[in-house]
């Protein structure tokens, strides 16, 4: 896993003070400090209120989006995946005083995912709002941090220099098993323009051309929609639902997403689905 491009700060995804003001006001911060508990309150209540999801990927051309795609998505509140979650979050975090770093993540042996470093004190911190199960609290850098929400525990090995990996249990059923791979080395938002224009342009690589992802955490609670189906939690217990139709589907995220307004025609004419 070899990096080029390394530089001391990768947040090249820049927000200006109005969009960041914008971005506060969404989430509605006024004051806050900058300490661990400021963070971990502020990831909570993004991923409260912005969803993970791959819908505006499925209704625009298959090529990479431009920032002004990226910003419009996530102070739009439709959100988006990793490629613009995350450096947006790394670039919001900046504005409000955090030193944050983008850094590169593998899935089985391939650079296809984005992470977060945030240096506090004497102290990192790993974020991830851009996973397919996105994770409300931040992760010491460490061997062994642990955390949980949502019926999911997660849980960081060290396992090289500056190399870790974040291993999931659902429900404390079965065994820890590896979600992926990151290495704590930053690099610039262009470091991941060959992924990111993968993850756009070619089906195979990855989930996100050929199904539909929705994922937010409102009440600190799981809201899923993977494909045709509702995934929730009650308690971090996970219940299962099968729409019956599209329309069930169409009225269901129109409901819970009002303020997002997707284009859910181009979704499901993107996917084939009638």
């Amino acid at each position: 896993m070899g990096l080029c491009c390394v530089v001391e700060m990768s947040n090249c995804l820049k927000l200006t003070q109005e969009e960041s003001s914008q971005f506060k006001s969404i989430l509605g911060i006024s004051d806050w400090t900058l300490n661990e508990d400021t963070l971990r309150a502020i990831i909570a209540q993004t991923l409260r209120t912005i969803p993970f999801t791959n819908i505006m990927m499925l209704t625009r051309d298959r090529r990479p989006p431009s920032r002004e795609e990226i910003l419009t998505d996530m102070l739009s509140m439709k959100g988006g995946p990793c490629g613009h979650y995350n450096p947006f979050m790394a670039s919001f975090l900046t504005t409000l005083g955090f030193d944050c770093s983008l850094v590169p993540g593998w899935m089985n042996s391939v650079l296809c995912h984005i992470a977060i470093i945030v240096k506090l004190a004497n102290k990192k911190f790993w974020i991830d709002c851009g996973n397919g199960h996105p994770y409300l609290s931040p992760l010491e850098l460490r061997d062994g941090a642990t955390a949980s929400h949502a019926g999911l525990v997660y849980r960081m090995v060290k396992c090289g220099e500056k190399t870790y990996q974040i291993f999931h249990n659902h429900s404390n059923q079965g065994d820890f098993e590896v979600n992926y791979e990151f290495m704590d080395q930053p690099v610039e938002f262009n470091f991941f323009d060959q992924m990111v224009k993968s993850h756009y342009v070619e089906e195979d690589f990855g989930p996100f051309l050929t199904g539909l992802r929705l994922i937010m955490f409102p009440n600190d609670e799981l809201f899923a929609i993977r494909n045709k189906e509702l995934l929730t939690t009650e308690k971090g217990v996970l219940k299962k639902h099968k729409f019956s139709d599209i329309k069930e589907l169409t009225e269901t995220i129109d409901a819970r997403f009002v303020n997002a307004r997707y284009p859910m025609d181009a979704v499901f004419e993107s996917l084939g689905w009638t």
